[in-house]
């Protein structure tokens, strides 16, 4: 799901996540996972002046991975894989290289 706006991602019962990415407001921030049925979602969302960004999703419990290989439906310790990337419009290569892999400032995000 693509979240437009303010509105959060039309999952049932989304969770918010506030992450702590230290880019400069306004930067776009895209979240990434694959839901139940090992679908990639996606929610995508501008950094605020406080160098934070809130993302929607599915799960409550989040971990942090930085290879699109480790995003899997299942938990691992009762948490979801997600992959943080900053959206740079730029697109240089293969597909894999469309995007920068953000590493935020914790490595696991408890929904608020």
């Amino acid at each position: 799901m693509l979240r437009t706006g303010a509105r959060p991602p039309e999952w049932k019962d989304a969770k918010a996540h506030v992450v702590q990415v230290g880019f400069p407001q306004g930067t776009p921030v895209g979240l990434i996972l694959r839901d139940e049925r090992g679908v990639p979602a996606v929610d995508v969302s501008v950094v605020q002046q406080d160098g934070t960004v809130t993302l929607y999703a599915p799960s409550e419990r989040l971990t942090f991975v930085d290879d699109p290989k480790r995003l899997l439906p299942y938990p691992s310790g009762g948490r979801i894989n997600a992959l943080l990337v900053r959206l740079t419009g730029t697109i240089t290569g293969p597909v894999e290289r469309k995007y920068d892999v953000v590493r935020p400032t914790r490595p696991a995000s408890d929904a608020k």
